[in-house]
């Protein structure tokens, strides 16, 4: 929810959809960790070249740290 609508507002909406809405997440709330899992390696690869910093300071921000982005 937060997480996603701040990486909409920094990305944009087309770029969230095409890219973000593909991968799903795994939340520890007591942990307070992310995983991240795309469907495929090209999603994953393209991701983490492209976005991963800003994913990571949005995470963290929130309180909570990336653990993984996985296939």
């Amino acid at each position: 929810g937060e997480i996603s609508q701040k990486l909409i507002e920094e990305i944009g909406v087309d770029t969230y959809r095409n890219w973000f809405s593909k991968l799903t997440a795994e939340v520890d709330e007591v942990a307070k960790t992310i995983e991240l899992k795309a469907p495929s390696e090209f999603v994953k690869d393209w991701i983490t070249s492209y976005y991963q910093g800003i994913i990571e300071r949005i995470i963290k921000a929130s309180g909570f740290e990336l653990t993984n982005l996985e296939c």
